[in-house]
């Protein structure tokens, strides 16, 4: 379920080419995403339509996302027996 989450969250952010970092942060009610652009010009806020257990009472930020794009199209990663998770 992460996978799929950071997969939707790169679409929507990284894919249009001047979003570098985002934060991801949630209790049990939400899960809510920011994001700004580096010249402060563009910020991006939504909340995913159910929350996420693994962002409960946490604060997680994604950078180099260009990176994270490519894990999360490595083969491995991919196929439906994948597994990532959230570690603290």
């Amino acid at each position: 379920m992460i996978k799929d989450i950071f997969k939707d969250i790169l679409r929507h952010t990284h894919a249009l080419g001047f979003i570098e970092t985002v934060k991801i942060s949630g209790d049990e009610e939400s899960t809510s995403i920011e994001a700004i652009d580096a010249d402060k010009t563009v910020i991006l806020k939504g909340t995913l339509h159910n929350p996420v257990a693994d962002f409960v009472n946490q604060t997680v930020g994604l950078s180099r996302m260009s990176v994270l794009d490519g894990y999360l199209k490595f083969p491995g990663f991919v196929n439906e027996g994948s597994n990532v998770e959230v570690v603290t």
